[in-house]
């Protein structure tokens, strides 16, 4: 019998590559349940790829103190449907709540990081890991956050190479938006709200 796979997200990008592991894995034969906060367009990349996630929670905000009372009510809410799938493995990024949740039920936990300057994510969620993957450019970036009993794999690439390889791009969708071809910018903004997010240094 295949291991029950429980994906957690956290973000559009978290959403992107849950939704693809998502396929990949039930394309083998596993049995996967998909989680997310509800945030931002999280739950709508993931729908895009026609998975229905259970959206769990919400983003606690720019403050601390709204980050851990977001955190504690997720992980009640979580721990409720993560014991009645009864996964043996979570797949996630630096995901506090999760990381608690999986911890406590005795499940496995498989981190995926690219993001070593999230260090209040890192510090709370990676203690946890039973397994760091990370591409090989970060090789030693995540070491100080890791115990000795965890085990570390890295790869050639980037993460983003697992839903590019997916994407055929068409002219359609630039129709769709009323776009012509090479006649648009496309800006990324910051991430305000991320614990990490800081103007220091800046100049």
């Amino acid at each position: 019998m295949r291991a029950r796979i429980w994906i957690d997200a956290l973000t559009p990008k978290q959403g992107r590559l849950a939704a693809c592991l998502c396929l990949a894995l039930r394309e083998r034969g596993y049995e996967v349940l998909v989680t997310c906060r509800e945030y931002e367009c999280t739950r709508s990349t993931i729908e895009l790829y026609g998975i229905e996630p259970l959206a769990v929670g919400e983003h606690g905000g720019g403050s601390r103190l709204g980050k851990l009372v977001a955190d504690v009510r997720r992980m009640g809410s979580l721990t409720e449907i993560v014991r009645s799938f009864e996964p043996q493995v979570l797949i996630a990024y630096p995901n506090p709540s999760a990381a608690r949740v999986a911890y406590g039920l005795g499940i496995k936990y498989v981190a995926l990081n690219d993001t070593p300057h999230a260090e209040a994510a890192n510090t709370l969620a990676l203690p946890l890991c039973d397994v760091l993957i990370a591409s090989e450019c970060l090789r030693g970036a995540f070491d100080k956050y890791l115990l000795p009993r965890t085990h570390v794999l890295y790869y050639r690439g980037v993460d983003e190479v697992l839903w590019v390889r997916r994407f055929t791009p068409t002219r359609g969708a630039l129709e769709s938006l009323g776009l012509e071809e090479r006649g648009y910018v496309v800006v990324r903004p910051e991430e305000l709200k991320a614990a990490y997010y800081s103007w220091r240094g800046w100049g």
